[in-house]
Protein backbone atom coordinates (compact mmCIF):
# COMPACT_ATOMS: atom_id res chain seq x y z
CA UNK A 1 0.00 0.00 0.00
CA UNK A 2 1.70 3.42 -1.36
CA UNK A 3 1.76 6.16 1.56
CA UNK A 4 0.09 9.49 1.36
CA UNK A 5 2.93 12.37 1.05
CA UNK A 6 1.19 15.56 2.25
CA UNK A 7 2.97 18.93 1.13
CA UNK A 8 3.51 21.06 4.64
CA UNK A 9 3.91 24.58 4.13
CA UNK A 10 5.95 26.07 7.07
CA UNK A 11 4.04 29.47 8.07
CA UNK A 12 7.19 30.81 10.16
CA UNK A 13 8.00 34.16 8.52
CA UNK A 14 4.52 34.86 7.41
CA UNK A 15 2.33 37.49 9.17
CA UNK A 16 -1.09 37.72 8.26
CA UNK A 17 -3.09 40.97 8.61
CA UNK A 18 -6.90 41.92 8.21
CA UNK A 19 -8.10 45.41 7.43
CA UNK A 20 -11.10 46.76 7.46
CA UNK A 21 -11.86 49.69 4.99
CA UNK A 22 -14.36 51.50 2.56
CA UNK A 23 -11.29 51.48 0.28
CA UNK A 24 -11.37 49.91 -3.07
CA UNK A 25 -8.42 46.97 -3.35
CA UNK A 26 -6.47 49.37 -6.38
CA UNK A 27 -6.64 52.19 -3.45
CA UNK A 28 -5.49 50.40 -0.91
CA UNK A 29 -2.73 48.70 -2.92
CA UNK A 30 -1.97 52.61 -3.74
CA UNK A 31 -1.80 53.40 -0.40
CA UNK A 32 0.38 50.37 0.95
CA UNK A 33 2.82 50.91 -1.84
CA UNK A 34 3.00 54.54 -1.38
CA UNK A 35 3.42 53.89 2.77
CA UNK A 36 5.70 50.98 2.19
CA UNK A 37 7.79 51.66 -1.10
CA UNK A 38 6.68 49.01 -2.62
CA UNK A 39 5.71 47.89 -5.92
CA UNK A 40 3.00 45.89 -5.66
CA UNK A 41 0.62 45.29 -8.79
CA UNK A 42 -2.96 43.37 -10.20
CA UNK A 43 -2.06 39.98 -9.94
CA UNK A 44 -4.54 37.45 -11.66
CA UNK A 45 -7.99 36.86 -9.64
CA UNK A 46 -7.57 33.80 -7.33
CA UNK A 47 -10.47 31.56 -8.45
CA UNK A 48 -10.98 29.01 -5.71
CA UNK A 49 -14.62 27.00 -6.03
CA UNK A 50 -16.89 29.11 -6.81
CA UNK A 51 -15.44 32.31 -5.86
CA UNK A 52 -12.88 34.79 -7.68
CA UNK A 53 -11.01 37.29 -5.11
CA UNK A 54 -8.91 40.35 -6.38
CA UNK A 55 -5.64 39.85 -5.61
CA UNK A 56 -2.69 42.27 -5.51
CA UNK A 57 1.00 41.47 -4.83
CA UNK A 58 4.99 42.13 -5.39
CA UNK A 59 7.09 39.05 -4.95
CA UNK A 60 11.11 39.36 -4.56
CA UNK A 61 12.85 36.02 -5.71
CA UNK A 62 16.30 37.07 -4.75
CA UNK A 63 15.35 38.27 -1.02
CA UNK A 64 12.42 35.82 -0.91
CA UNK A 65 10.20 38.23 0.06
CA UNK A 66 6.39 37.67 -0.64
CA UNK A 67 4.01 40.56 -0.25
CA UNK A 68 0.08 39.86 -1.46
CA UNK A 69 -3.44 41.66 -0.62
CA UNK A 70 -6.31 39.79 -1.03
CA UNK A 71 -10.04 41.19 -0.89
CA UNK A 72 -11.62 38.68 1.60
CA UNK A 73 -15.19 39.19 0.98
CA UNK A 74 -16.26 38.43 -2.70
CA UNK A 75 -19.93 38.15 -2.07
CA UNK A 76 -21.26 35.96 -1.99
CA UNK A 77 -17.95 34.15 -1.36
CA UNK A 78 -15.57 34.79 1.54
CA UNK A 79 -11.79 33.58 0.88
CA UNK A 80 -11.43 33.02 4.70
CA UNK A 81 -15.02 32.43 6.39
CA UNK A 82 -13.43 32.77 10.05
CA UNK A 83 -11.97 36.20 9.39
CA UNK A 84 -15.06 37.28 7.51
CA UNK A 85 -14.71 40.64 9.42
CA UNK A 86 -12.01 41.45 7.55
CA UNK A 87 -12.37 43.18 3.84
CA UNK A 88 -9.03 42.37 2.75
CA UNK A 89 -6.14 40.46 4.40
CA UNK A 90 -2.07 41.57 3.69
CA UNK A 91 0.03 38.83 4.06
CA UNK A 92 3.81 39.16 3.94
CA UNK A 93 6.27 36.43 3.73
CA UNK A 94 10.09 37.04 4.44
CA UNK A 95 13.37 35.95 6.57
CA UNK A 96 11.98 36.80 10.15
CA UNK A 97 15.82 37.43 11.42
CA UNK A 98 16.62 39.55 8.20
CA UNK A 99 13.24 41.39 7.57
CA UNK A 100 12.37 44.57 10.07
CA UNK A 101 8.99 43.27 10.84
CA UNK A 102 8.45 45.62 13.45
CA UNK A 103 9.12 48.89 12.06
CA UNK A 104 6.58 46.86 9.52
CA UNK A 105 3.94 46.88 11.70
CA UNK A 106 4.15 50.17 13.16
CA UNK A 107 4.49 51.53 9.61
CA UNK A 108 0.87 49.46 9.19
CA UNK A 109 -0.98 51.20 11.67
CA UNK A 110 -0.96 54.37 9.71
CA UNK A 111 -2.75 53.47 6.71
CA UNK A 112 -5.44 56.09 6.08
CA UNK A 113 -9.15 55.18 6.52
CA UNK A 114 -8.32 51.69 7.71
CA UNK A 115 -8.42 48.96 10.74
CA UNK A 116 -5.91 46.91 10.65
CA UNK A 117 -5.21 44.01 12.85
CA UNK A 118 -2.22 41.44 13.18
CA UNK A 119 -3.33 37.72 13.12
CA UNK A 120 -1.73 34.98 14.49
CA UNK A 121 -1.78 32.56 11.51
CA UNK A 122 -0.75 29.65 13.77
CA UNK A 123 -4.12 30.33 15.41
CA UNK A 124 -6.46 29.97 12.19
CA UNK A 125 -7.98 26.85 11.14
CA UNK A 126 -8.09 27.88 7.48
CA UNK A 127 -4.20 28.90 7.47
CA UNK A 128 -3.81 26.12 4.54
CA UNK A 129 -5.81 29.12 2.01
CA UNK A 130 -3.15 31.08 2.19
CA UNK A 131 -1.16 28.39 -0.10
CA UNK A 132 -3.52 29.91 -2.91
CA UNK A 133 -1.68 33.08 -2.78
CA UNK A 134 1.55 31.45 -4.48
CA UNK A 135 -0.23 30.61 -7.57
CA UNK A 136 -0.50 32.14 -10.80
CA UNK A 137 2.78 34.72 -9.96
Amino acid sequence: MAKKSEFIFDYEGVVLWGISTTMEGFQLCIEINRLFRSEMRRLPDMNIEDGAFKRYGSVDQENMIYKYLVKNNAPPHCFMTELKQFDFLFYLEADSESYPFEDFNATFKQLPHCFCSLLNVDRLKQKKQLDYLHNNE
